[in-house]
């Protein structure tokens, strides 16, 4: 329904009129994803709740909660291995001290993750191969980046605040063809507007597994100027419920040592009202793992009606099946 219409039929009560209708929606959205349901915009379709499955060993340890004097507070075991607890807000030098190791615990749960990840950028490629990906907190790399390491026409570009994580994703690319079409930026994702990224450039944006390792959401609104008439940005991250259960993220150090960063939730009726905010439409919202909470969640969006060069109003969505 076009503006015009809304403020013919509601005058200045149209903003509250749309919210009735939106608010709604997306809180039927969130519920039918904490019970595991696989979830299309198009067709509009909610699957059947996902039965609880054996817990499986998690990827994000418990360890007690550190305060900034190292003492420990209750309420969470203590692994016994951990030397140091940060706080999202010391990620990056959590993700600085295990860079190299960062790969090892690549659980069943969050390989599949990822390969619902790739499945969502290769549908992205069907008619277009020579797609132009901008990876944001990309990583090694490993699992996403890699997949494409013999692809001649896919163009990567790749943000991560980490020189140690850029380091080795270039490590893993490095002679392949994808490595030829690769730019690298050493940034953070709340500055992407220093970083002098094309506007409308991208046809994918990824924020894999990249949210709550963040104190706070991103500017989704610059991260919408990026994207290409009829892209995606595909979102994956933990299942809050999961990251409560499991707030710590335990690994081993580069040095060999335990360390361990408490996760900041990810509330995906925030994201998604944020995602709105930001004129991009949700196409498919997925939970991934048979557990009760499942353990990860993936999401598609697209960019909203933009203005056509001739001066009309076109549509441009892309529907992912």
């Amino acid at each position: 329904m076009k503006a015009a219409w809304l403020l013919a039929l509601f005058g200045h009560n149209a903003g509250l009129a749309v919210s009735a209708v939106v608010l709604p929606v997306l809180t039927l959205l969130v519920v039918a994803f904490w019970q595991g349901r696989a979830i299309s915009i198009w067709p509009p379709t909610i699957g059947p709740r996902a039965r609880p499955g054996a817990d499986e060993l998690p990827d994000k340890a418990p360890a007690d909660r550190m305060s900034q004097d190292g003492s420990m507070a209750s309420g969470v075991v203590l692994s016994g291995r951990v030397t140091t607890a940060l706080e999202v807000s010391d990620a990056k030098i959590f993700y600085e001290a295990i860079a190299t190791t960062y790969d090892e615990r690549n659980s069943a749960n969050l390989l599949a993750t990822h390969m619902d990840t790739l499945e969502r950028i290769e549908q992205a490629q069907e008619g277009k191969p020579g797609i132009r990906v901008l990876d944001l907190g990309g990583g090694t790399g490993k699992n996403i980046a890699t997949h494409f390491f013999n692809d001649e026409d896919i163009r990567w570009d790749y943000v991560d605040s980490s020189p140690a994580m850029a380091d080795q994703m270039r490590r893993n690319l490095a002679g392949r063809p994808l490595s030829r079409h690769l730019a690298v930026y050493v940034g953070d994702i709340n500055d992407l507007d220093l970083l002098g990224l094309k506007e409308e450039a991208y046809d994918v944006i990824l924020l894999s597994l990249v949210l709550s390792s963040m104190p706070r959401m991103p500017d989704f609104a610059t991260i919408a100027g990026l994207l290409a008439p009829r892209g995606s940005l595909i979102i994956s991250d933990i299942n809050p419920d999961y990251t409560q259960a499991h707030p710590y993220y335990e690994v081993r150090a580069d040095d060999s040592s335990m360390v361990a960063m408490r996760m900041n939730p990810v509330r995906l009726l925030e994201m998604l009202q944020r995602l709105n905010s930001a004129a991009l439409k949700l196409t498919e919202l997925t939970s991934i793992g048979k557990g009760c909470p499942p353990y990860s969640f993936n999401a598609t969006f697209t960019s909203a009606a933009r203005p056509s060069t001739n001066g009309g109003n076109q549509d441009h969505r892309a529907v992912l099946a």
